[in-house]
């Protein structure tokens, strides 16, 4: 007979047991199995392990407020844990930066006004230009003029090491109008990077 008395059961099955008969291993059974995926997740935008064992807590700490009644099969569970990971990273970020996601429409492109929808995005000229100067006081100073959409998008390209899509999700806006926001930030910042060379 197995060592492990639940290694037969499945996700859906070790939750009910915990909530039902209050069997802390099950539920711990539970924890662990999903432990590295969930911890996946929440690395792709937290980038810290000491972040990532913090925000797990809060992922089943949601997950058991939930009434499993509503769970399906193993599956269900499974992509709930993913979904609520995701959701617990983002709202992370959010606080502590204190940014209010952005609505769309959903017709809406979110094109920028003074750019054609059509044409291509820039080269990676302007991240090269930017990664080229040193300063993080003078970079500083060049990012907190850009409108707060963009700034928060820059900081999360740069300093939380967030991409594209992380990025999207934490602002609320579409892909395509949040990468053209990354790259016409970084443009920015060189441009004022630049200018205060030429006056140095």
């Amino acid at each position: 007979m197995s060592g492990n008395p639940w290694g037969g059961m499945g996700d859906l099955e070790l939750l009910r047991l915990w909530q039902d008969r209050g069997d802390e291993g099950a539920f711990e059974e539970a924890y662990a199995r999903r432990k590295s995926l969930l911890s996946g997740v929440l690395m792709r935008f937290l980038k810290n392990e000491a972040r990532v064992e913090d925000a797990l807590q809060e992922v089943w700490l949601r997950i058991v407020k939930t009434d499993l009644r509503v769970f399906t099969n193993d599956q269900h569970v499974r992509n709930t844990l993913i979904l609520a990971a995701r959701q617990v990273a983002i709202d992370l970020i959010r606080r502590e930066l204190r940014i209010q996601p952005m609505e769309f429409s959903s017709g809406q492109d979110g094109a920028l006004p003074d750019r054609e929808a059509n044409e291509p995005d820039p080269g990676p000229s302007p991240e090269e230009r930017f990664l080229a100067w040193e300063s993080a006081r003078e970079v500083r100073e060049c990012v907190q003029r850009l409108d707060e959409v963009s700034r928060y998008a820059v900081i999360l390209f740069y300093w939380y090491d967030l991409g594209y899509q992380e990025i999207a999700e934490v602002l609320g806006t579409p892909y395509g109008w949040t990468r053209r926001r990354i790259i016409r930030g970084l443009e920015q910042i060189a441009a004022c990077l630049e200018e205060k060379r030429a006056w140095k």
